[in-house]
């Protein structure tokens, strides 16, 4: 397992227990003890934990991940599953990209399209936005304080007053049901949903069979997903495969998928 896999499979293991051992963590992640450490001292610096008696505790055991841990891994997943989800959107849409990094990643995508109109509460998909001269609106709200989104009733206002053509959104974790660990953005998701015409659900394998607190919608609802995984039974007419995944493990292609 990699550095970076390691520390967000730390956050993880965080996010379920709020303190846990060197020792539980070695064991599993088949890890040394002096690379437990290193991890753990890196991902205190950092902001993310504190050390304690022999092992670690989440600073904030009930949200979801910092923004800067979040951007910062399965970069290359993001990168295939957002050119998967950008080859849905035509000319000229009215699009909702919540401010997780996997629909963000979808922006570096749009410079290619006409007339587009991105709706977003991301705070670093606005600034991507701006970068590349794209039609924006932002949410506003209460800036959510480490996790740059914005959120809150009079984020929720603003997205009940427009109507989208699509919503691109992501969460932490996914099984039957999409869920997530921050209650304010579960509920201004919900809103964009309920506000958007076709709605499209992203995530890479690692959030794959696992729950978090809140309920975001059930997966068979959403009109596409997308993901590094192949379908499922029983969502295969939904399902775009993103990447190299599709060719290893025979799932659907996002070639063709439109």
């Amino acid at each position: 397992m990699f550095k970076d896999q390691r520390k967000e499979k730390i956050i993880e293991l965080l996010q379920e227990r709020e303190y846990i051992s060197v020792e539980t963590l070695c064991r599993l992640l088949y890890a040394s003890a002096p690379t437990v450490r290193r991890d753990l001292t890196l991902l205190e610096k950092e902001g993310f934990l504190k050390r304690s008696h022999g092992g670690a505790m989440l600073i904030r055991s009930d949200s979801y991940r910092p923004l800067a841990f979040r951007a910062g891994s399965m970069l290359q997943e993001k990168r295939r599953i957002a050119k998967g989800a950008a080859a849905l959107i035509p000319d000229g849409a009215v699009i909702f990209i919540d401010g997780s990094t996997t629909a963000a990643a979808i922006i570096a995508h749009l410079r290619e399209k006409q007339g587009i109109t991105v709706i977003t509460n991301g705070l670093n998909a606005m600034n991507l936005l701006q970068e590349y001269k794209i039609s924006a609106k932002c949410t506003g709200g209460d800036l959510l304080p480490g996790s740059g989104c914005f959120a809150g009733r009079m984020a929720e206002r603003f997205v009940e007053s427009v109507n989208a053509d699509w919503l691109f959104f992501s969460t932490s974790s996914v099984t039957g049901a999409i869920t997530d660990y921050s209650e304010p953005e579960t509920y201004l998701r919900q809103t964009m949903l309920r506000q958007a015409a076709k709605k499209v659900f992203l995530f890479d394998h690692t959030k794959w069979g696992k729950t978090a607190t809140f309920n975001v919608a059930a997966l068979g609802e959403m009109d596409y997903i997308v993901s590094d995984l192949p379908a499922p039974k029983g969502l295969e007419e939904k399902w775009i495969t993103a990447g190299s995944r599709s060719e290893a493990n025979g799932g659907n292609s996002l070639h063709g998928r439109r």
